[in-house]
């Protein structure tokens, strides 16, 4: 902490009690860098910043040296990992970090990572030019390199889910909002196992991602 260096212009900040966000200890009117340190790996950090008039989600392995877009995600087609078409070149996976809450107001969950999983990530997010309101849920287990889709969330696309870590972290579960079906991976989200849970739909109860 003696010498410090400029690492990334623009970052975006926000005021968690001032969207709402009650957290204890936390005074209004103090802002957050939108930024994640991604547990368990050293130097890897996710960041949302402005970047030619738009909001855009860059990751760095080096402790800040450099920073680059997210790559393009993965999904499964035919039962092979993917590139998910852009629109654009230019568009790439923007993900939602520590601000849980949208334009709108609407709370989106914020991203994830934990030391016993070291590289695995999981956040909610859109492709596109820029962060949008639009989310759907995102996986990485190589700090960042690469992300999947899982392809149950095409059945829940912009819907809450609630995630249970087991086992030490080698099981993820996930029953997104108003469905019967719980799913879950045990090799970090390369596939996915479904269990039904409910004859009806789950309507309440889902306050975490």
């Amino acid at each position: 902490g003696v010498q410090f260096r400029e690492s990334l212009r623009d970052a975006k900040f926000f005021d968690k009690t001032a969207t709402g966000c009650m957290n204890v200890g936390i005074q209004p009117n103090v802002f957050n860098a939108d930024i994640h340190v991604v547990n368990g790996l050293r130097g890897v950090f996710l960041a949302n910043h402005y970047f030619e008039d738009r909001y855009k989600t860059v990751v760095t392995r080096n402790g800040g040296k450099s920073w680059s877009v997210l790559s393009k995600p993965l999904q499964k087609k035919n039962g092979e990992w993917v590139e998910m078409p852009l629109d654009k070149e230019t568009d790439s996976l923007n993900i939602h970090l520590e601000d849980a809450y949208l334009s709108t107001g609407v709370y989106v969950p914020t991203v994830i990572s934990k030391k016993e999983m070291p590289g695995f990530v999981l956040a909610m997010g859109s492709v596109g030019p820029q962060l949008s309101d639009i989310s759907n849920l995102f996986v990485t287990n190589d700090a960042g390199k690469t992300w999947k889709r899982p392809n149950f969330r095409d059945k829940y696309e912009n819907t809450r889910s609630l995630h249970v870590f087991l086992d030490y972290g080698s099981i993820l579960a996930i029953i997104p909002e108003h469905s019967t079906e719980l799913y879950y991976t045990v090799n970090d989200g390369e596939t996915w196992e479904t269990l039904v849970m409910s004859a009806e739909p789950i309507t309440s109860g889902l306050t975490r991602f």
